[in-house]
C-alpha cells in the first residue's frame, strides 16, 4: 500500500515568507527543501535584496519539522499575536483622537491611485 502524504509551501506575494501546509511526514518533500531554499528562494530573494524570510507551518507538528530542517541555518522564533475585531465592536462613524504629528488617512481607491504622489511608498502598498 502507498501511502500519500501531500504536503506544499506558498510564497506569499510580498516575497518575505512562507506557508508550509499538509504532512509533516513527507519525508520526500522535506529533504528537498534545502536544496529548494539554496537553488530557487535565494538567488530569488537577492534579486530583491531581501536577507531574510519568515515561513510558518499551519499546524504544530509542521512548525517542529521547519526547526529540525533548517536546524542548521539561523533560526529565530517568537510568539505571534493574531487580534480580531468583533463586528459589535466596530465604530464606523467615530474619527480616533490623535497626536497632531500624525495626519489621518481614510484608505480608498483614489488614495491608492495617488495621483498627486503623497504615497512614496506606494509599490510596497499596491504592487502590479
Amino acid at each position: 500500500m502507498i501511502i500519500h502524504h501531500p504536503s506544499g509551501l506558498i510564497w506569499l506575494g510580498n516575497n518575505d515568507g512562507f506557508i508550509f501546509f499538509g504532512s509533516e511526514q513527507n519525508e520526500e518533500f522535506n529533504n528537498e527543501l534545502n536544496d529548494f531554499i539554496d537553488n530557487i528562494i535565494i538567488p530569488a530573494a537577492k534579486k530583491v535584496q531581501l536577507k531574510w524570510f519568515e515561513g510558518v507551518g499551519n499546524h504544530e507538528k509542521r512548525n517542529s519539522i521547519i526547526a529540525s530542517v533548517f536546524e542548521h541555518r539561523h533560526l529565530g522564533s517568537w510568539l505571534q499575536r493574531v487580534y480580531t475585531l468583533q463586528q459589535g465592536d466596530y465604530k464606523g462613524d467615530t474619527v480616533p483622537i490623535m497626536n497632531h504629528e500624525y495626519e489621518l488617512c481614510k484608505i480608498s481607491a483614489s488614495l491608492l491611485d495617488n495621483k498627486d504622489h503623497s504615497i512614496h511608498n506606494i509599490v510596497f502598498c499596491n504592487p502590479k
